[in-house]
């Protein structure tokens, strides 16, 4: 019988792209559980409530990239560098991510 653990503690690595640009992603499938959709369904209070959920939803999906500062340095993946990229990059990045991450038969 297979061990839950085989499900929940796994990453998968993808490669979105974007533009003319590919992001390396390493996403834990298991992150997006029934909980973390039904929070995102629930009304929210404020625009910064709304910002919270999403990047705390990205957060614990997406656990590394390779995006970089205007340096070269990596870029974490925190609240305060996620509200900063434009919307359609994030939701470009979670539509391949749930694509890549949903459960296919065979």
């Amino acid at each position: 019988m297979p061990k839950l653990s085989k499900f929940t503690e796994s990453t998968r690595k993808i490669a979105v792209k974007i533009e003319d640009e590919t992001i390396n992603l390493t996403v834990k499938p298991s992150a997006w559980t029934l909980e973390l959709e039904a929070l995102q369904l629930e009304p929210v209070a404020s625009g910064e409530d709304a910002k919270k959920r999403i990047t705390n939803m990205f957060m614990q999906i997406v656990i590394a990239w390779d995006i970089t500062d205007e340096d070269g340095e990596p870029l974490p993946i925190t609240y305060d560098n996620l509200v900063q990229f434009p919307s359609y990059l994030l939701v470009a990045i979670m539509e391949e991510v749930k694509k890549a991450i949903t459960f296919r038969k065979g």
